[in-house]
């Protein structure tokens, strides 16, 4: 690539011609210029692929991954990981939309807190139409660490609740902090909570930086899945947990 891009932005993409474009142009429009848009897309049956990579003839800022069958989110996400190449990694579902200045506040933010390996912010939840369903504030992740060191935690409730969390599409993260850890791909709900056990189990250090990062868009079918969606997974975290695999850096 000609330019040597900051922020690296990953955009897993599975069946999403119909929001794609959104999310891409909210990423490009950035008011921090020197980002890169990663896109991957996950063995989509429909226009995505193709979409994707029309997108990417209109900015030498795009590149488009091809996954040949579906991996779901965690493995999308962990292709894009692989290709980055920028000094800090950001996530972008496909139907979501950032904040203009996401990226800047957050960038500036790390070059001023160096002790920082993560910084997350809080998001508002919208409708496709646009109806606003509610504004969240992300979770504290101290209480987390505290839970873990504690006992090594007991259940998935170490943040206070899985729906206490911290939405992956908030954060950024140093690149190196994702030297050595993954999305679990055998998640296919709640694969955020996991990662953040993972880089706190670690001993990385993620503060919040209050203020809306990106709109979650909901689907009206999907209003009713929500929890049943963030717990699907519990169970499984839960396991990981009581066996020790968020081991707490001393």
């Amino acid at each position: 690539m000609s330019h040597d891009p900051i922020v690296s932005i990953i955009i897993p993409a599975y069946n999403a011609s119909a929001h794609l474009t959104d999310a891409v142009q909210s990423a490009c429009g950035q008011t921090r210029r020197a980002i890169e848009v990663i896109v991957v897309d996950d063995g989509s049956t429909d226009a995505t692929g193709a979409l994707a990579d029309g997108l990417a003839r209109t900015d030498a800022r795009i590149r488009v991954m091809h996954h040949p069958i579906n991996r779901g989110r965690s493995g999308a996400l962990n292709t894009g990981i692989s290709a980055a190449e920028g000094s800090y990694v950001s996530f972008l579902d496909a139907d979501d939309i950032y904040r203009p200045d996401k990226i800047a506040r957050q960038v500036d933010f790390l070059a001023t807190h160096q002790s920082v390996d993560v910084v997350y912010g809080d998001l508002e939840i919208k409708f496709m139409d646009g109806h606003l369903e509610e504004r969240m504030a992300a979770a504290d992740v101290s209480v987390a660490r505290a839970r873990l060191r504690e006992k090594n935690g007991s259940d998935v409730h170490v943040f206070g609740g899985i729906s206490e969390y911290v939405p992956s599409c908030s954060a950024l993260v140093r690149a190196e902090t994702l030297a050595e850890i993954r999305f679990d791909e055998q998640l296919r709900n709640s694969e955020d909570f996991d990662l953040w056990l993972q880089i706190i189990g670690a001993g990385f250090t993620m503060e919040r930086l209050a203020g809306i990062t990106y709109t979650y868009r909901l689907h009206h079918e999907q209003k009713s899945n929500v929890t049943a969606n963030m717990n699907a997974a519990a169970s499984i975290i839960t396991k990981k947990i009581q066996e020790g695999a968020y081991r707490i850096a001393k």
